[in-house]
This record gives structure tokens, sequence and C-alpha cells, in this order.
């Protein structure tokens, strides 16, 4: 080497380091696009194949140290040797050998290295991969550049092919900026992604510690309540104070045991008495216990450590809080809360691909985290921490790698992180971990898009390059021809502008490259088009049909729903075919298929099978009533006649649905089976739909009945009101009577009300029916409070309730009977109170600003919180009879019965049992302090006329 090689490698080289020192990154610093391989390319011409593979060396190794990507690093001097290679044994300059390297081969090779080396999947290595290959034709495509440059300027004698001079303009004008347009893409990309990412993390990270805190919450107001307990009874009647000890333990299944101790900590109370070890526990001293220090000092509540019990096996944190009256300390409540069921809270709000939550203690301890491989106790150790853009924590796991690094482990080892503060008496933290993963995908699978565009054209701009080097003066202009004639009726103008030039074949030939250039990604629109999507109707075709029911699997698998498959085949099409020709068959199917986009949401999808076959998909099915109410709809469709060129032309439609899982586990199979159902349809009359499962099919028809019937009932007067009685449990008699919508059908007489109330809420009938209900239920309240002194309690619906006219409807059904608000009781049921807990607090007081009176029905059954209950202007509490029934039996039922009891006491309301059926059941609720009782006891729903004769019966009359 000499000494004037040697110093322009070192210079070349310094400047190519430079160069890509200022890379451009496409996904978080570890995609990059890097332009100093183009000054390998140019030593490789100016001063040969040594200089240039000490160079590649150079290079490969500052590849590794910035990115850590072994992969890429090897492969700089293979691609080096790979183009020498090509140009001595095809006799090709420097540019045509490079895109040969790189169109025919190095892709493939980059991918098998990553696959092969790495241990990544091909699904993940095609973005890297392909981005590496553009890079690589561009970086050949520069260096051949600046030879032209060179030897223009500093060897002129040298000959410079004019093929390589057009191809080189043409690409560094054409392909660059649509490489730099992917790259800005990309980042804005990113920035999305950083702030939708923030946004999730911050409602999600909301969520959870709303509901982590109400669920502390609501165990914390347990143990007060039992510490209150000892406040109202006193340390000396121990043995009430053990029954409410057993109580509250076995009504909160995740208390591991609960004990109430005197001011030394001695204890009066323990549930379970004897532990498993079979230790008697009433009468033991905990005064050892740090928290009893705390709580005797501060007179409030803590709580502990988080340790493992010796017999539970699980994390549990123990709540003590003291018994304090007058400033005095009278002793202590504590339970043990098992907190593995934390555990279900946390996977609630984790649904999201992705999304990982771990609750650590005030020591950094895992108390629970859905994350796999970290278990409860462990020591939580995060990662290294980036600060992104946005103020977005980026946490990188280092884990052992069994494969040669790409840069791209980031990815796999990457969470965006937040960590948040819990509450202050645990000194807990909620820890969110968001995998980069899903988000990468998503990104990749945008950045495929345009890398294959670019790829494409960069393709069919090396194969006409290549007819350029045999073709002379003529072939190119007849070639130019060609080109111009592929792209007549284009009528936009590229942004690109390519050099001009007083050569007429050329000039001619890069104005077609500019247009061709200009509708590259609409014609690659129109292929995906002719691909998936049917011409006539443009409704996706067969094969993006198969695609659509495969996601839907796949999601239904995720969130463990089902997924429908309708068949849909028009009847007597053929005759339209036949009698009015296939043109005008053509533009009826046109029809039908808009009419069908009208039926169907976004999230489905319709497409022709063939011929006269349309499919539609519906995924997230919960109901399969859902999927009936969308056959009928399609069916209804067909009502109106479609325009044969100025003809009225009546079709029907025969429908056939086969669901996932149950009729098929892939598309093919659900496809023929809905084909299957639909020819049952089309045999039972047409006109029709039918389900492949018989049960099904027997319960759509038996549902589709009465709804038929129930749109006729309330104008035929089928509808009846029952009334039961309601028991002054007191002063020993009926006070009022709940009023009970019953449905008397000609064929089928009473029908039981589970049967027919959910259809006419589904049917949208119950706001009809239910203002029926009121004007009856007012009249008789008005009767029966003027002669005998007896309100009517009347039901609520929930779709009555969210009605914005509900208020006025209730206020001018009362002015127009003439009954006082305070001779009626509206029955609201737990349910419809927390859809919408303020507009439901306004509802109420509007109500009782008229002296209506409000009971809560299904109290128990669901999940308002206690905090809310308070607000609600309320009169009486309903006892659900599935507590009443067994609370003879079950200490848990009567437990919670006495619990409801004591809490409308505790507001100042009245407490009401139903399902009441036994004198036994009545002494028990007596003797628990309920007001008011309904049940078989004191009657069944009866008329009218047997209602006011059990009245009369009871006054004397």
């Amino acid at each position: 080497m000499s000494g004037s090689g040697v110093f322009k490698l070192l210079a070349l080289t310094l400047l190519a380091l430079s160069i890509n020192g200022f890379s451009l990154p496409l996904f978080f610093d570890r995609l990059n696009i890097l332009f100093g391989n183009a000054l390998m390319y140019f030593c490789l011409e100016v001063l040969g194949f040594r200089y240039a593979f000490l160079m590649a060396l150079v290079l490969s190794l500052e590849r590794q140290l910035l990115y850590g990507n072994v992969v890429s690093s090897i492969f700089i001097p293979l691609e080096l040797v790979s183009i020498t290679l090509i140009r001595r044994v095809l006799h090709q300059n420097l540019i045509v050998s490079g895109w040969i390297f790189w169109v025919f081969a190095g892709l493939h090779i980059y991918i098998f290295a990553m696959t092969s080396l790495s241990g990544i999947d091909v699904a993940t290595a095609f973005t890297p991969a392909l981005k590496e290959a553009i890079n690589g034709l561009i970086s050949v495509t520069l260096g051949s550049l600046m030879v032209i440059l060179y030897t223009r300027f500093y060897e002129r004698e040298k000959n410079v092919s004019l093929l390589e001079l057009v191809f080189v303009f043409f690409v560094g004008i054409s392909i660059t900026p649509m490489f730099l347009r992917s790259v800005y893409q990309a980042e804005i990309e990113e920035r999305h992604i950083h702030r939708e990412v923030k946004k999730d993390m911050n409602i999600v990270m909301k969520n959870i510690r709303e509901s982590l805190n109400y669920w502390l919450d609501i165990h914390l107001g347990a143990v007060r309540e039992l510490a209150n307990r000892l406040v109202v009874w006193g340390g000396g009647n121990r043995e009430q104070l053990q029954r409410e000890t057993e109580a509250i333990r076995r009504s909160f299944n995740e208390f591991h045991a609960c004990y109430i101790a005197d001011p030394d900590a001695t204890t009066i109370t323990f549930y379970p008495e004897v532990n498993p070890k079979g230790k008697y526990m009433i009468g033991v001293n905990f005064s050892y216990r740090p928290y009893y220090k705390k709580v005797k000092e501060t007179h409030k509540h803590t709580f502990t450590e988080v340790f493992v019990a010796k017999f539970a096996l699980k994390p549990v944190v123990g709540i003590a809080v003291p018994a304090v009256k007058e400033g005095k300390f009278l002793g202590f409540a504590y339970c043990g809360l098992r907190l593995d069921r934390i555990k279900n809270i946390v996977e609630e709000f984790a649904l999201k691909e992705g999304f990982y939550i771990t609750l650590v203690d005030k020591k950094r301890r895992v108390i629970v985290s859905n994350m796999k491989g970290v278990k409860p106790f462990s020591k939580f150790r995060p990662g290294r921490f980036e600060v992104l853009e946005g103020g977005l924590i980026l946490e990188v796991k280092e884990k052992e790698e069994k494969f040669l690094k790409t840069g791209m482990e980031k990815f796999f080892n990457s969470f965006f992180y937040k960590e948040d503060s819990l509450r202050k008496d645990t000194g807990w933290r909620v820890v969110m971990e968001v995998s980069v993963l899903p988000y990468m995908s998503s990104l990749f699978s945008k950045l495929n898009v345009n890398f294959v565009s670019i790829y494409i054209f960069s393709l069919i701009s090396f194969i006409l390059a290549k007819m350029f080097t045999h073709l002379s003066a003529s072939p190119v202009r007849r070639l130019s021809e060609t080109i111009s004639t592929l792209e007549k009726g284009i009528d936009k103008n590229p942004d690109i502008r390519l050099p001009q030039t007083n050569i007429e074949e050329i000039r001619r030939l890069t104005q077609a490259f500019e247009d061709m250039a200009k509708k590259i990604f609409d014609y690659m629109e129109e292929l995906r088009k002719i691909a998936y999507y049917d011409p006539l109707t443009e409704l996706p075709n067969r094969a993006l049909l198969k695609d659509r029911i495969e996601s839907a699997i796949s999601f239904s698998k995720r969130n463990d729903t089902k997924v429908a498959v309708l068949f849909i085949d028009l009847d007597y099409f053929k005759t339209v075919n036949d009698t009015l020709g296939h043109e005008v068959g053509d533009k009826i199917l046109v029809q039908v298929a808009n009419r069908l986009r009208g039926v169907f949401r976004e999230t489905d999808t319709i497409a022709r099978f063939g011929g006269d076959e349309f499919v539609a998909v519906i995924p997230n099915v919960k109901d399969v009533k859902d999927v009936m109410r969308v056959a009928e709809r399609v069916l209804k469709i067909f009502n109106t006649p479609f325009d044969a060129d100025g003809e009225d032309v009546y079709l029907s439609a025969s429908i056939g649905i086969a669901m996932y899982p149950e009729n098929g586990k892939d598309p093919t199979e659900l496809i023929k089976n809905a084909d299957i159902a639909m020819y049952k349809a089309k045999s039972e009359g047409k006109n029709n739909f039918a389900f492949f499962s018989e049960d099904l099919n027997r319960k759509a028809a038996e549902i589709l009945v009465m709804k038929s019937k129930l749109h006729r009932a309330l104008s035929n007067e089928e509808f009846l009101i029952h009334y039961q009685p309601i028991y002054s449990i007191e002063e020993g008699k009926v006070v009022g009577f709940e009023a009970l919508l019953r449905w008397r059908d000609p064929e089928e007489g009473l029908v039981p009300p589970y049967k027919f109330i959910g259809l006419l809420e589904e049917l949208g009938l119950i706001k009809e029916v239910g203002e029926w209900v009121l004007e009856k239920s007012f009249s008789v309240s008005k009767r029966w409070s003027e002669l005998y002194g007896i309100y009517v309690s009347v039901n609520v619906s929930p779709r009555q309730f969210s009605d914005r006219d509900f208020v006025r409807k209730v206020l001018s059904t009362a002015n127009r009977v003439g009954v006082d608000g305070e001779n009626i009781v509206l029955e609201i049921t737990e349910g419809s109170l927390i859809e919408n807990p303020d507009e439901s607090v306004n509802i109420l007081k509007k109500l009782k600003a008229k002296k209506f009176r409000i009971a809560i029905d299904d109290f128990g059954t669901g999940y308002s919180s206690l905090a809310y209950l308070k607000k609600l202007p309320i009169d009486i509490i309903k006892v659900d009879m599935t507590f009443t029934q067994n609370m003879l039996h079950s200490n848990i039922d009567r437990s919670i019965v006495k619990a409801v009891i004591d809490l409308s006491h505790s507001m100042g309301l009245k407490s009401l049992a139903e399902g009441v059926e036994s004198e036994e059941q009545l002494n028990l609720l007596r003797e628990l302090g309920c007001e008011l009782a309904q049940g078989y006891l004191f009657g069944r729903p009866m008329t009218e006329e047997d209602a006011e004769a059990l009245i009369r019966e009871q006054k004397g009359l």
C-alpha cells in the first residue's frame, strides 16, 4: 500500500464514520439509516478492493460498538466481497453489481442470517432486512454517483456509461426522497405512539388505583365496623362480639383471620377460634406486635407490612383499627387480608396486549403481578431507564441472549414504564410496564408497505437499466415510447423533478419514469383492490374474507367471545338473470351489496362469495340473539323492490348461520356449515334464516314467534297487573301492594315474566308498556289510598329509568290520575342506579320533591358502593329473596340479611324482605328488626279484585 493510498483511506474512513454518526433513526435509535457505506464503494472504485475491505472492517466495528448489531456488522464485509465477486464474474460495473446483489440475494441472505444466528422469527426480521437492503441500494447508488462526479472532475479520461449516469441520477432523485419520506413517516408514527402510550398508561393507572383503593377501603371499613362493635357493646359482651367477628370473617372471604383485643392486646374474640395446629386463639396476647403499639399511640388505623401467613401460604397484610371512645383506647380490631385476590383486579385492567401491572410494597417486594415469571415476595428489579420525548420513560431489561445480537433485542426486552404511589397508609406502589413489541409491530407493518413499494420500484428500475446496456439509441427511443404508452391516462403531476437534458431519448425516458414514480402507490393500491375486492360490488372477495374470519377467530380466542358467519343466498336470482339478462342481474347485485353495507357495522365484514352468494362475518358476538337481530334486518332489506331499468323486481334471501367455535374451527369449515344451514333455510320456505345448530334453531324460532305476539299484545289488551301484598311486621297487617306485570297470551295462557320481560326490553316496547303500568297502577293506588290507606309499589325497568323524559312522564301520569306521590313507591333496581350515578341522584331528588317514595330493588346483588348509596334520596331497601330464603340454614345469608337491615336502620331507611314463605323466616326477620316483608306467606300475586277483597277482609268491611 502506498502512503498516498493509506492517507486517502484514513480520510475516507473518518468521513464515513462521521456520516454514520448522523444516522436517521426509524424506531428508538435501534433501526437506523446509515450512509457511510457509500464511501466504502467509492473507495472500492478509486483505491481498490484491499483498501475498501479494511474500511469495511472499521465500519463493521463501528456498527457493533454503536448499535450492538452483530449480524449487520458481519454483513458489511460480506456485502463488499459479494459485490466484488459479482463484478468479476458477470463483468458489470459497480452500480449494476450492487443492485444485482441486493435485489436478488442480499435481502434473503440478511433474513436468513437474522433468523438463523439471532433466533428472530421471519416476520420480525423482514422489516430490518428490507431496510438494510434499501439502505444498501441507496449506498451503492450514492457511491456510484460520487465515482461519476470524481471521474468528471479528476479523471476525465475515464469513460462513463450513459446508462450509469442516467440510472444514478434517476435513483438519487426518485427513490431517495421516497426513502426519506418513509423515515419522516416513521418519526411521526413514533411520536404518535408516545402520545397514545402515555394516554393509555394514565387511564389504566388511574382506573387500577381507584379499584385497588376501593377494594382496600371496603375491607378497612369492615374492620372499622368490627372495632365500632367494641365501642358500642364494650369488652364485656364477649359472646356478641364473637358472633360479630365470625360474621365479618365469613362475609369477607379475603380475610384470613379476624379478632378483637382489649387495651392490653389480649384477644377477646378470634375467628377461627382454633388455628390449624389446634391452638385456641382467644386469650392470646399480641402486645409484641408493632401494629398494636402504633394503633394504641396514634388512635389511627394501620396496615402492617406484607407477610406470608403461617397457614395460608399466601401474601397477607394486617389491618388494625383502634376502638376509641371519648379519647380512651378500649382495644382494637384486627383482620389479616389475603392479597392473592388482588390478582383478579390486576388482570382485569391488563387485558390490552403487552400491559403488565405489578404491585409492590414499601420494601419493593412484589405483592402481585400479571407478568410471567414474577413471583410474590420476589424483589422487584426494574431495568435501565431512558427518558423519551414528552417525558415517557423507556425501561430496558438486560437479559442473557442465546444468539448473536442484532440490535433488535431492545425491542423484545423494552417496556414503557410508569410507577405511582397507591396510598399513603400502605406505602405500596403500582408499577406499569407496557411492552414495546405491539407498537413495534404496528410501525413495522407501515414501514413494510413503504419499503416494499421502494423495493419494487428499485427492481423495476434495475430491470430497465439492464435493458439499456444492450440497446442502442433506436431501441432506447422505442422503450421510452413503450413506457409513455403505458402511462397514458395518468393525469397527476408528480412532485419528483428529474434532471433535464437535450438528449431526446433520455428526456422522454426520464419523463416516463417521473410519471411512473408519481403513480407507484396508486398502482399498488389498485393491485390490492384487484387481489382482495370483487370488481362488480367492490365488496371483499374470498381471499380477504378468509383473512377477516381468521382475524375474528383470533380476537374471539383472546376475548372468549363467538364469531358468526352468515351465508346469504338470493332466492330466485337465476330467474332474474334468465329473463332480464346478466347486465340487469349485475345491477341488482350492486344494489343488494349497497343495502347489505347498511345493515352491518364497520367492524363486520360483508363479502361477495360468488354469483348471487354473499358471506358476512360478525366478530365479538356475546349473545346469539344479536346475530338473530342482524339476520332479521338482512331479510327486511328485501321487502323493498329492486330497480331493474325502471321495473320493480322483488327478491328474497335465505340465510345460513354458523357459529365459532361450536360449528367450526377455521374459515373453511365455518363457511361450509353456514352454507349447509342456508340450504336448510331454503328447504323451510326461503326468505328465512337457520342456524347450523338444531338447539339454536329451535330457540330462534320460539323467540321470533314470541316477539311477533308481543308487538300486538298491548293493542290487544293482553297485559294485566297482579298485586302482591306487602306486610308490616310491626303492625301485623298488609300496608301495601307491589304491582307486577303479567301477560295472558290467547294461545299459551299466562306467560312467566322471565320469558317476556327481557324481550320487551330488546324490542324497545318496555317504555310503552311501562307507561301503561304507571297509568293503571297509579289509578288503583289513588282509589285504595283514599278508601283503605293502602299504597302501591311500582317497578321501573332500567330502560324506563334511562329515558330522558322519565320524570316528566311519572309526574304527568300522577297529575292526570290525581294520585299523591306519598301513596306511590317507585322500585328501581340497583343496576339502573349505578349506570349513571350523578344523573340517578338528580332524577331521584326530583321525584322526592313531589313526595314519591323510592325503594332499591335487588339490593346486594350488584356492585354499588356504600359511599354512593348514602347519596341516594331513598326510603326503602329491599333484601333480595336469594338471601332471605336461605337465612335459616346459612349463617352467611343470615349475616347478609342482618347487615342490610342494620345498614337501612343506620341510614334512617326501612327494610323490606322478599321471598318470605314461612313463620320461622318471619320470626327471624322480626328479631333482626326488619319492618316490611312480602312473599307467599302473605299471599301470591293476585288480581285487582282479589287484592281488594283481601284488604276489605283485613279491615272487617
